[in-house]
């Protein structure tokens, strides 16, 4: 097995490489530090190099698994929970020590606990150490009274090398926790500068879409204008009455997809109609082709208003359709009239009632057969269904359809 070289591996992230570094830099540190104390402590009348040996192996076998794995998080967990056991034997069961850098290492290895396992594992790492260290202060402290007033001068070199050691260590830690972040920090700077960049390209490019797709309604709505001028021109010169009536609702039926059109360039919102209002200003448009001369009062409520393009165009064919042949056969021989159109919402659904006072006669249905038919045509785009009633009180037409996220 060959010893390798950390700057080679590939990391996954920045906070990776900064751990993996920090952990085979301490390792090969601390190797180095506890085989010297091994070896200084073989000669001394203590079993103090007992604990430096053990503390030697559990570091060797985290620089060896780092070598082999290539992961740093195992490394951690070698040496945060191997050491923790490590320092709580060594402090209930060498009573010819004076165990006072113990304490100073049981903070490292909390510290590492915290950067290197995570918030979680951190708190576990302190939660075991304070039990130890309390059962410890409870059961086995008073034992060493006497080894701490008869401490060899070895033994307080060593305790001076310890804390040096676990200070610098504690200092390293918080100076890659700090470097760490002022990283992330930056990275998160970076990231929203190029998010906000981004959206603001994206921003632009919707807005440049935008006035792209209404400028192709705005050519849609003067090309069908143009189509409802030639009818109107030809429609003068017919002189047959029902082909002239044809031609009439042809113009209507290319009025409303015009009026369609001319709403969405005009509007702020290329995707949406307020169904409300496009049903009130067909029904004006409407009234005033028709050119009533009894009075028809018309009332529209609509709870379900925002429908896209594709289901507001047959929706206001099928409103054209209905209202044309109120105006037309409806109310022959009334003093005036009066048509409803209720749009309901519903969970999954809704639906759109329309109704008249009037009485509409089965020869006029069957005149205006086509338009009737077209209404079904429509209404079986949409994946809806058509209800019909007709009685002395009027005229009731019901529709239902899907909703357009349903």
């Amino acid at each position: 097995m060959s010893l390798f070289t950390p700057e080679n591996i590939h990391f996954k992230d920045h906070v990776s490489q900064v751990k993996f570094l920090f952990i085979w830099r301490l390792s090969l540190g601390l190797c180095f530090i506890f085989f010297a104390l091994s070896i200084l402590f073989w000669f001394e009348d203590t079993s103090a190099w007992l604990t430096y040996l053990i503390t030697l192996i559990v570091i060797s076998g985290s620089l060896l698994y780092l070598n082999y794995s290539k992961n740093e998080i195992p490394a951690f967990m070698i040496l945060v929970y191997g050491g923790s056991i490590i320092i709580h034997l060594d402090l209930n069961t060498v009573l010819d020590s004076s165990h006072f850098g113990n304490f100073s290492w049981m903070g490292v290895l909390i510290l590492l606990g915290f950067f290197g396992l995570g918030i979680i594992q951190g708190f576990i790492v302190l939660t075991v150490n304070l039990l130890a260290t309390l059962y410890f202060t409870l059961f086995t402290m008073h034992e060493h009274f006497e080894v701490l007033k008869q401490a060899e001068p070895l033994n307080k070199y060593v305790i001076a090398i310890e804390f040096t050691c676990t200070m610098f260590i504690t200092g390293y830690i918080v100076y890659l926790f700090i470097t760490a972040q002022r990283f992330a920090e930056k990275k998160l700077i970076l990231a929203n500068k190029e998010l906000g960049e981004n959206y603001t390209l994206i921003q632009r490019k919707n807005e440049e879409k935008t006035v792209l797709v209404k400028e192709i309604h705005h050519r849609v709505k003067n090309n069908l204008q143009i189509i409802t001028s030639l009818l109107r021109l030809q429609m003068g010169e017919i002189k047959n009455e029902e082909a002239r009536a044809h031609f009439g609702e042809a113009i209507n039926r290319v009025m409303v997809m015009s009026s369609i059109h001319q709403k969405l360039y005009q509007g702020e919102d290329i995707t949406q109609f307020v169904l409300s209002e496009y049903i009130e200003e067909l029904a004006k448009e409407l009234r005033q082709f028709f050119a009533q001369s009894l009075p028809v009062n018309i009332k529209i409520n609509s709870e379900y208003e925002h429908v896209d393009l594709k289901t507001v165009v047959p929706i206001g064919l099928i409103i054209n359709e209905l209202l044309s042949n109120s105006f037309k056969y409806a109310f022959e021989g009334k003093d005036s009239g009066e048509i409803i159109i209720n749009v309901i919402d519903k969970k999954d659904d809704f639906e759109i009632f329309y109704s008249d006072n009037g009485l509409w006669k089965v020869s006029d249905h069957e005149e205006n057969g086509f338009g009737l038919e077209l209404i079904d045509i429509l209404t079986e785009q949409l994946s809806g269904t058509k209800t019909l009633v007709t009685n002395e009180e009027g005229t009731n037409y019901s529709f239902i359809f899907k909703k357009d996220d349903a």
